[in-house]
């Protein structure tokens, strides 16, 4: 059984986020973006000669995302690829939180997981999904979920503070950062209330029986 167009396209954009997620996740190491001295939003991004490309890119990306999972796919997907979409758009325009981006897009590595779930179910290969779901709880619980509790906390604690004292509330620079502070525990809701529950009914699932796969 050869891929269908829905297939086809899960498998190609998987494969564009995870090479974006796998490259913005070794910068995100070699920069030491998790220090928040180092992932100030008025600092450019290291790299800034291929990470503002990929930042354009991404707004195409992530805006295509959105529209098609207003249509086609479950609220999951609409509230993840809605922040992608605001947060990347809103980086691509001001030139600011290009560092904190990268922490963002360095968890796409996640979307081959659920391509492969996407991929069982096509191919009628259950334990295909099974993989795929142990492969998403792996990297939420490892990578997501750290990442996001950790710049939320940075946002919210050390720069949503600066700007509020140094600008005020209505300046553009507060505004931004309450969003790029917002984004990770929306990313942390999509997380565990909907993606968490759909994988571990793929570990958990009987053998031989396909389940629906997520709609992201």
């Amino acid at each position: 059984m050869g891929l269908d167009a829905s297939s086809l396209r899960t498998a190609i954009i998987a494969s564009s986020e995870a090479v974006s997620g796998i490259y913005c996740l070794k910068e995100l190491l070699n920069a030491g973006l998790i220090d928040s001295t180092k992932c100030d939003p008025e600092v450019e991004a290291p790299n800034k000669q291929v990470v503002r490309p990929l930042i354009r890119f991404w707004v195409y990306l992530s805006l295509a995302d959105t529209i098609h999972a207003f249509y086609l796919q479950g609220w999951d997907a609409v509230i993840h690829h809605l922040v992608q979409f605001a947060t990347t758009l809103s980086v691509h325009a001001t030139g600011k939180f290009e560092r904190p981006w990268i922490a963002m897009i360095a968890q796409q590595v996640i979307a081959p997981c659920f391509a492969l779930g996407k991929l069982g179910r096509h191919f009628k290969l259950p334990s295909l999904q099974k993989i795929s779901g142990l492969l998403v709880l792996v990297c939420i619980a490892v990578l997501r979920t750290p990442l996001n509790i950790r710049f939320a906390y940075i946002g919210f604690r050390v720069y949503l503070r600066k700007y509020l004292l140094k600008y005020g509330t209505h300046h553009r620079m507060t505004l931004l950062t309450l969003l790029n502070s917002c984004a990770p525990l929306a990313l942390l809701f999509v997380d565990w209330f909907l993606w968490v529950p759909w994988a571990i009914k793929m570990v958990n699932k009987r053998k031989n029986r396909l389940i629906m796969t997520s709609s992201t």
